[in-house]
């Protein structure tokens, strides 16, 4: 970032009205006790990414140490992850 301005954050809390301003045209870069912090932008000229979650598989499930120990159980045999997941679910809240 070119044509970048440093302030304190002494200087942006007496005169946050006008450095916003400021911030309108070119980027602030703010520190404290000498050391980089923040940099206030104007949002049009920020691209903000937003990233998508990864939804949670049956294989996901499984990879958990806690349910993986569990597995093998017998009573389990056939039984698909998601439902051995909610009965151990189950059991740590309702002690069922």
């Amino acid at each position: 970032m070119k044509n970048i301005e440093k302030i304190s954050v002494r200087d942006l809390q007496h005169k946050l009205s006008s450095y916003l301003e400021v911030a309108k045209i070119k980027p602030l870069l703010v520190t404290k006790h000498g050391k980089d912090e923040v940099v206030l932008v104007n949002p049009k000229q920020y691209k903000i990414v937003k990233t998508k979650t990864k939804k949670k598989t049956t294989k996901d499930i499984m990879a958990s140490p806690f349910i993986g120990m569990y597995k093998n159980k017998r009573e389990w045999k056939g039984k698909p992850s998601v439902e051995i997941a909610e009965e151990l679910r189950k059991k740590a809240w309702y002690g069922k």
